[in-house]
C-alpha cells in the first residue's frame, strides 16, 4: 500500500491503476489487486463472481488507515511525509524537502492536492446530475404537454 500510494500519487489526485482511454479518478483502492480503482472497477468488481470477496475501501478509509498505521512515515527521518515530490514520485517529509535532492524538485502538501482531486471528481458528478435533470425535466415536460 505504501508503495501505491507514492507511486500512483500525481498532481492530479490518485488515479485509477487500471487500463483505460483515458486516465480516470480513483474513487477506491483493491486490497486484493493492491491497486487503486475507478468507480467503474469498483461496479465490475462487484458484479463479477471473479471479485466479489475483494477487499475494496473508499480512499478515504484507506488514507486514514494508512495514517494509522504510519504509511505516511519518512523511512528516513520517522517524520510525517505530509508533501509530494511531483519530481521523484514520492511522498516526503519537511526533512527530505530541505536537502537533496528534494529541495529543488516540484512539490505539494498532499491534503491539498487531494481536496483539489475531490473537488474536481465533485465537479464533474455535479455536471452530469445537472444535465440528467435537464433531460428529465424535459421529459417530464413532455408528458404534461401529452396530456
Amino acid at each position: 500500500l505504501r508503495k501505491a500510494l507514492s507511486n500512483q500519487y500525481r498532481k492530479e489526485g490518485v488515479i485509477c491503476q487500471e487500463e483505460h482511454e483515458e486516465e480516470r479518478s480513483a474513487v477506491s483502492f483493491c486490497s486484493d489487486c493492491d491497486a487503486f480503482i475507478c468507480q467503474e472497477c469498483v461496479d465490475h468488481h462487484k458484479s463479477r463472481k471473479l471479485f466479489k470477496k475483494h477487499e475494496i475501501k473508499p480512499l478515504q478509509q484507506v488514507f486514514e488507515q494508512g495514517k494509522k498505521e504510519n504509511l505516511f512515515k519518512c523511512l528516513k527521518h520517522k517524520e510525517n511525509c505530509k508533501l509530494y515530490c511531483h519530481t521523484c514520485e514520492e511522498m516526503i517529509c519537511h526533512i527530505c524537502r530541505s536537502i537533496q535532492p528534494h529541495h529543488s524538485h516540484e512539490v505539494s502538501y498532499i491534503d491539498d492536492e487531494l481536496g483539489k482531486s475531490n473537488k474536481t471528481t465533485l465537479t464533474q458528478c455535479l455536471s452530469s446530475v445537472r444535465t440528467q435533470r435537464k433531460a428529465i425535466r424535459s421529459a417530464l415536460q413532455e408528458v404534461q404537454d401529452s396530456k
